[in-house]
């Protein structure tokens, strides 16, 4: 799937996604962790591209050093997404205790 995303200095959701090539809810996860900043000046979330483009800076910086370590020990490199790791960070929901019949 090549998306062509017109150059601008902000991206709406819609935009952003297409930019990151990633889906809505992702977008929504990496904002909601913090991993990524936007304003909401109005109805929706907006992204300036320079935010996009640190934020992809800074997991090409971290993704590529843990592939050099990996290479280093001689490993295969199991680099995750970004996504992938703030899904593992939420906590599990707390679930009703259940009684036992009679």
């Amino acid at each position: 799937m090549n998306r062509v995303v017109p150059d601008q200095p902000t991206y709406g959701i819609e935009g952003a996604c297409a930019y990151l090539r990633v889906s809505e809810t992702s977008l929504r996860d990496l904002v909601i962790s913090g991993e990524l900043a936007c304003s909401k000046p109005g109805k929706e979330p907006v992204f300036r591209k320079q935010v996009l483009d640190d934020y992809l800076t800074r997991l090409e910086i971290e993704q590529t050093a843990l592939r050099k370590e990996a290479f280093e020990r001689g490993v295969k490199p199991v680099v995750q997404t970004a996504v992938s790791q703030v899904r593992r960070r939420k906590p599990l929901p707390v679930l009703p205790v259940m009684k036992e019949a009679a």
